[in-house]
């Protein structure tokens, strides 16, 4: 018989219903820290999952809408995990001293095992950059990376420009990388909206060059890790149709991306989505800013490593009203 691993996806998912009766509850709601997480909950929880929490939308003739929140990192699974470590800790301890009497480890064996709080499991996101460099506009936006950031809390080179010395000579231009596990929506699901959101940080435009921000597709060498050549493979194919401006950029919220119909159809709904930030009317476009000796600009916002405001993809879709992974909390 396999061991299920406490609070995996395969202990979330036998210990389900528990879950959400207890999410929706005032002390529920506390542990989790919804909302505090940046999971702004209305309804219903229906499911809670290692990386997202689904809420109840309502009906749609024989089908049943669910908005569900995801997360890059087992964000639900570390919280928990944080909570009950010192109960747990309190029983393996009492375990050790009263041998061989019965012993009381509530079945947390693995406890210490999974997750772990700072390597990536399932997926990631963090910045990758080209800098320190004495390039033409055109080639520091064709060429490799030179650092890539995988944990990370924030950083001003998620979407980065920077300029050198010499006229018309860039020294930095930073990307991002968001990966989210979407495969729990299932084959069967019907998407009919999606919002991605990253909380800013802080911006600066020396440069006086107004960089904006927008989604793309991305497509990392690894799931679970940023290397300097995942620089390149963040794409050109707007997931939303207006990018953020320099003015519009919220340093104190999160920054709304609501999908187009590209975006919707890049979610995996059995694997993992991948998605990118770069900044649209210059990087994209291959228009240079104009040059400004010495200067930079940069969009600076949250990733999964911070305590809290991480970056988060919000998903609503249909599912045939039995379906067993939403049916199974009500």
């Amino acid at each position: 018989m396999t061991m299920i691993k406490v609070f995996s996806k395969e202990w979330f998912e036998k210990h389900n219903k528990t879950l959400c009766f207890f999410a929706n509850s005032f002390l529920g709601n506390l542990i989790f820290g919804f909302k505090k997480m940046g999971h702004y909950t209305e309804n219903r929880i229906v499911a809670v999952r290692p990386n997202s929490v689904v809420e109840f939308v309502g009906y749609k003739g024989l089908e049943v809408e669910v908005k569900e929140h995801f997360f890059v990192r087992n964000e639900y699974a570390l919280r928990l995990r944080n909570v009950f470590y010192p109960i747990w800790i309190t029983f393996h301890i009492w375990d050790i001293i009263t041998r061989p009497l019965p012993q009381l480890n509530l079945g947390f064996d693995t406890l210490t095992a999974y997750p772990d709080a700072d390597t990536e499991t399932t997926s990631v996101d963090g910045a990758i950059i080209r800098l320190n460099v004495n390039e033409s506009w055109a080639t520091i936006r064709s060429s490799t990376g030179t650092n890539a950031y995988p944990s990370i809390t924030s950083v001003l080179f998620g979407l980065y420009i920077r300029t050198q010395n010499t006229t018309d000579v860039f020294g930095g231009l930073g990307r991002s990388a968001f990966l989210f596990d979407t495969s729990s929506l299932g084959s069967q699901a019907t998407i009919s909206s999606a919002v991605l959101s990253l909380y800013g940080e802080s911006k600066v435009d020396s440069l006086d060059c107004e960089p904006d921000i927008n989604i793309y597709t991305s497509n990392p060498s690894s799931n679970t890790d940023l290397v300097v050549g995942d620089f390149s493979t963040i794409g050109s194919t707007k997931q939303c149709d207006t990018a953020i401006s320099y003015t519009n950029f919220n340093t104190s919220g999160y920054n709304d991306f609501t999908f187009n119909s590209s975006g919707i159809g890049n979610i995996s709904k059995t694997s993992i989505s991948k998605f990118g930030a770069r900044n649209a009317n210059y990087d994209v476009s291959g228009t240079a800013p104009t040059w400004i000796a010495g200067k930079s600009s940069y969009l600076a916002f949250y990733f999964a490593d911070n305590g809290t405001n991480k970056p988060k993809l919000v998903v609503t879709y249909t599912v045939v009203t039995f379906s067993p992974q939403l049916m199974m909390c009500s």
